[in-house]
């Protein structure tokens, strides 16, 4: 339950996170000038500093400590280019995919954006995670949740959906949910679409979603 207790670092904390983690993890004179150039105040440089870390297993949470920071576009591309790199090595996926759920707290939207397309490439790893943030007690949690699964190909997207539909109290969430099941064609959700209209009969936004949602899904029929 530890996304439960999840809090955003502060710029500070995390700064200090970078260099502390830089310290101890590299001693050669390269990694000690890298240690400098992760937080110089020019993205150029922090970029080239990303580029050059290899991915071996010391510099990966070096690299999650600069995504918590980072701002420039330029740089977060360059730690989520890194972090796939990291990904897509067998031994690396499930601690990356782990670590990179955890962005989806962070107050920067930019790096939000790019965890959520991060984990949509790698379904049957973060399936284990999607039950977790779809109960969390952040409806901005939840909703991030629901924007992976929508880039998601698995076959428990209908289970998903059905829970978030049959205990959502949160509209804008439902509403998330009910566009979904549309999107994805679940035509096995049409009752369960229909049913959850009840408990927001005084929000507009949900019956034209139902109705968009039972239109698409009727023609997919």
């Amino acid at each position: 339950m530890g996304l439960m207790k999840f809090k955003p670092d502060s710029k500070q904390e995390t700064e200090s996170q970078v260099e502390g983690a830089l310290a101890e993890s590299f001693t050669a004179p390269k990694f000690n000038e890298l240690l400098n150039k992760v937080v110089d105040n020019d993205p150029m440089v922090r970029r080239k500093a990303v580029n050059d870390f290899d991915t071996q297993s010391r510099c990966l949470p070096i690299l999650i400590a600069l995504a918590k920071r980072e701002e420039h576009t330029l740089v977060i591309d360059a730690v989520f280019d890194k972090l796939m790199n990291f990904a897509l090595i067998a031994d690396f996926t499930e601690r990356v995919v782990s670590e990179v759920v955890h962005l989806l707290f962070v107050r920067e939207a930019k790096i939000r954006v790019q965890a959520i397309v991060f984990l949509t490439e790698f379904p049957e790893v973060v399936a284990n995670k999607i039950p977790l943030l779809l109960m969390h007690n952040s409806h901005d949690i939840r909703l991030y949740a629901l924007d992976i699964i929508r880039g998601l190909a698995h076959p428990d997207i209908p289970f998903w959906l059905t829970y978030v539909l049959e205990h959502e109290q949160e509209a804008n969430v439902v509403v998330s949910a009910i566009d979904c099941a549309g999107e994805a064609g679940c035509t096995t959700l049409i009752d369960v679409i229909r049913n959850a209209l009840p408990r927001f009969n005084d929000e507009p936004m949900v019956k034209f979603s139902v109705q968009m949602a039972l239109e698409r899904l009727g023609r997919v029929e």
